[in-house]
Order: structure tokens, then C-alpha cells, then sequence
């Protein structure tokens, strides 16, 4: 299980901190499943991957990608319209 006090007190950006971490994640996975991609500054996604295999994302030539957001709310609190917003627009970007 992941702490995320532990991981709020990590050097650098949370966001970005947390970008590593989804990256990492999705690699270890489904990385051995296609084209693993993750560019810097790609407005959207922060990486993608391009099935080539089966696998519990999909079929091969399905597209996949992610959009990573740290938003560091206390349990229970609602997500909001600003917050909703960012995570919008950064797909309509996609």
C-alpha cells in the first residue's frame, strides 16, 4: 500500500511525483503488451501505450492513455468544478 504522507514529503513536484508514479505502474504492467510512449511536455496524456498483445487493457491495435492529476484533498472531499475543469480541458487537449 502506497502512504501518501510518506509520499507528500518526497523532494520535487507532488504532480509530477505523482506522474512518475502512474507511469511506473501502468510500465511494470502493460509495457510487455505494445508501444510503451511517454514524451516530454505532451499536452493531455503524460504517456500512452499501443497494444500489440491481449491483455486486461484491451485488444491489439487499441490505443491507451493516461492523464495524471495530484490533487491532495482530505478523504471524502468532492473533487470540485475547478479541479474537474483542469482534468477536462487536459483531455480536450488530447
Amino acid at each position: 500500500m502506497v502512504s501518501w504522507i510518506g509520499f507528500e514529503k518526497l523532494q520535487g513536484s507532488q504532480q509530477h511525483n505523482f506522474e512518475i508514479l502512474c507511469r511506473a505502474l501502468m510500465r511494470l504492467h502493460y509495457a510487455q503488451h505494445g508501444r510503451f510512449a511517454a514524451l516530454a511536455n505532451q499536452p493531455g496524456v503524460e504517456f500512452h501505450l499501443h497494444l500489440d498483445s491481449p491483455c486486461a487493457l484491451g485488444k491489439p491495435g487499441e490505443w491507451h492513455g493516461w492523464q495524471c492529476r495530484w490533487f491532495g484533498l482530505p478523504t471524502g472531499t468532492a473533487l470540485g468544478a475547478a479541479r474537474r475543469k483542469k482534468i477536462e480541458d487536459a483531455l480536450a487537449k488530447t
